[in-house]
């Protein structure tokens, strides 16, 4: 039975409020979850899976998020997306950042699985768009945008639900280099998707010192003096090629930095950074470098070695007896503590 003609998948309230408001043809609905931080183990999927990720959000946003609505959201999101199968037509909206590049490997395993039926499959994917000259992402557009975009929606051919497939379970495999493998195959059907999975092997820890790619932005940053909390998410996206990172989940990467055993950063106040809903003083607070972020600098003391680790970056679970590191010589993973 269909019941609509289009619906649209957004991986964002903003854009999905900005396209409800250009009263498209069909319904909008959000599937939204950062899944290129906490676990994704391979094999594990729905009731199985949601607790896993519910904790993980959770525990992250510092109790602004209650673990028991989380899994009732990633529930009602899945509920929906199998309903799409009642549409004529399904319509994935992106862009270019590792976030969104995430939720198209993922939808498009979940139809690898479960086939929509008769409804079309179809997204729109910017990288850029020409009535924003710095553009960041869908959030900047206006209502009128989604439906002008809309007409150059293009489909997606059973070769890219096959790249997009491969791709996330690799993204979600304990080896981490399986990543590595798929990446010139997704370039030719997805290079977008090829783009951010590169980017990402960079957030594994650093031969040099143990940082992840932006953690060491951080650093090299708060080397040139104090600077706010908004000031270095700016100055650190500014950095990338491309989007990367949202706002909360930077502000992760600078707690990690704060609150560990030998802190590489620190605050006036002693404060760890609040992530779910920052106040207004976010863009007045100071973050500093401490001596030992110095060290980090200089490659004088290593942050694995000094504070640990126990992080999952896609399926892979970091930790001392599981680790693998970046290295930015021959640009690969390689195992080993």
């Amino acid at each position: 039975m269909i019941i609509g003609k289009m619906l649209h998948v957004h991986c964002g309230d903003s854009s999905a409020m900005a396209m409800k408001a250009a009263k498209p043809q069909g319904d909008v609905m959000v599937w939204a979850d950062l899944l290129h931080e906490g676990p994704l183990p391979a094999g594990r999927e729905g009731d199985d899976l949601y607790p896993l990720r519910a904790s993980f959000l959770a525990r992250s946003s510092g109790g602004g998020l209650r673990r028991d609505r989380l899994i009732r959201r990633l529930r009602r999101q899945d509920e929906a997306l199998a309903r799409a199968r009642h549409y004529r037509e399904l319509v994935l909206w992106f862009d270019a950042c590792l976030y969104d590049m995430c939720h198209l490997m993922r939808h498009l395993e979940w139809f690898d699985r479960e086939p929509p039926g008769e409804a079309r499959l179809s997204m729109v994917c910017l990288d850029d768009h020409p009535g924003v000259p710095d553009f960041r992402g869908l959030g900047q557009l206006q209502p009128q945008d989604f439906l002008d975009l809309t007409p150059m929606r293009q489909p997606v051919s059973a070769a890219r639900i096959a790249a997009g497939s491969h791709a996330w379970r690799a993204f979600r495999a304990a080896d981490p280099t399986a990543v590595a493998t798929v990446i010139p195959g997704v370039g030719r059907q997805l290079p977008v998707l090829a783009t951010a999975l590169e980017r990402h092997l960079r957030q594994f820890p650093s031969q040099a010192n143990g940082l992840a790619q932006t953690s060491q932005a951080i650093l090299e940053l708060l080397a040139a003096g104090p600077c706010s909390p908004v000031a270095l998410f700016r100055a650190v996206n500014a950095r990338e090629s491309r989007p990367f990172l949202g706002d909360t989940t930077f502000f992760w990467y600078v707690n990690r930095l704060l609150k560990a055993r030998k802190p590489a950063v620190a605050t006036a106040d002693g404060e760890p950074l609040p992530t779910w809903r920052p106040p207004p003083d976010m863009a007045t607070r100071q973050l500093r470098l401490t001596d030992y972020g110095q060290q980090l600098l200089s490659g004088d003391a290593d942050w694995i070695a000094d504070n640990g680790i126990d992080l999952w970056l896609g399926g892979c679970h970091l930790r001392p007896d599981h680790l693998w590191r970046w290295d930015a010589t021959h640009e690969r993973l390689t195992p080993g503590s």
